[in-house]
């Protein structure tokens, strides 16, 4: 049996004809169509990324929001709270400061209530005690002591400074001594004093002379708006002066010992 290149031939002719109607109008369009499907799902695919890429955006977005109004609620409590705390912490110290006051103005007033009693009671006490001295020295108050007490207040005119000395000298022109005894002065005293008022003052007025008995005893010798004095009266005015002066010692240390507690 021979070959048949006719029969080759012609097959070959169909198979190139045949895969040329094939690509013709087989798989140029089915390509074509793979190839739009291909692109509509890339198209696709390039949307549903677009897509997705717009949600994790608005995603983030809106988580950005959430944080910013979850900062912005944080800190409008964190400020509230701390005005809240503030407002406690100034209520409390107000109420504080009011219960301190109270305190102290109860305090000041027990102090204050304190120091009238003390001082009422020394007071009282100087009181007493100088009565007692005046009954004192009025019962202790003789002739004798008068003529002691005379001695005295001729030592105390003779030891003026010059320049009160001077002073009586000058008043002594324009007024009548006055010499004042706790009792009425004997003739003798009288005359005494005379002399001693003459040979001091150098006036030419002679003394006129007075009793008082609230002097407990001694001299007084009064020029004018000048006064020298010998006399138990003085001396308790002297105490008196101390006495006061010392209460108000002791009410300052009080004072000073209050402010300090």
């Amino acid at each position: 049996m021979g070959f048949d290149w006719f029969t080759l031939v012609a097959q070959l002719v169909n198979f190139v004809l045949l895969l040329v109607l094939l690509r013709v109008f087989l798989y140029r369009p089915v390509l074509g169509v793979m190839q739009q499907r291909e692109e509509r799902l890339a198209a696709t695919w390039a949307e549903a990324e677009r897509a997705r890429a717009e949600a994790r955006a608005e995603a983030e977005r809106l988580a950005a929001d959430r944080a910013a109004l979850e900062a912005e609620r944080r800190a409008r409590v964190d400020r509230i709270e701390g005005e809240m705390q503030r407002l406690r912490d100034q209520r409390l110290a107000e109420v504080e400061a009011e219960l301190e006051a109270d305190r102290a103005r109860r305090l000041a007033s027990l102090e204050r209530a304190r120091q009238r009693a003390v001082e009422r009671l020394r007071h009282r006490s100087a009181e007493l005690l100088l009565a007692e001295l005046r009954a004192s020295l009025t019962d202790l108050a003789d002739a004798e002591l008068e003529e002691r007490v005379t001695a005295v207040f001729a030592r105390r005119l003779a030891a003026l400074e010059p320049e009160r000395l001077e002073q009586l000298r000058a008043a002594a022109k324009a007024h009548a001594p006055v010499v004042t005894t706790a009792f009425p002065a004997s003739a003798e005293q009288r005359e005494r004093l005379a002399a001693l008022l003459r040979d001091t003052l150098g006036g030419e007025r002679p003394p006129r002379f007075e009793s008082d008995e609230r002097l407990l005893f001694g001299v007084e010798l009064t020029v004018g708006a000048l006064r020298v004095a010998a006399s138990g009266r003085q001396r308790v005015a002297a105490l008196e002066v101390a006495f006061d002066e010392a209460l108000s010692e002791l009410a300052s240390l009080a004072a000073g010992g209050a402010h300090g507690a």
